[in-house]
């Protein structure tokens, strides 16, 4: 039997390597707002600052919608 990593567990080594704080899923590990599992989702630097790309927006009816 072979215990393979998750994609997450890959991508945290490369681009964290040897770090030993904030590399969990649900913490941001740059402090640029945007969860470790965010970037990751959307392939961006989790060294670097960076923005989602789509805005979260509410219209009048109260229901969130990407744009």
């Amino acid at each position: 039997m072979t215990i393979k990593d998750l994609p997450f567990d890959e991508y945290r080594d490369a681009s964290l390597g040897g770090a030993s704080f904030n590399i969990g899923e649900d913490e941001d590990f740059d402090f640029d707002g945007l969860l470790n599992l965010l970037e990751y989702a959307f392939r961006l630097d989790a060294n670097a600052v960076s923005t989602l790309p789509f805005n979260l927006a509410v219209n009048n009816s109260g229901s969130p919608v990407l744009e």
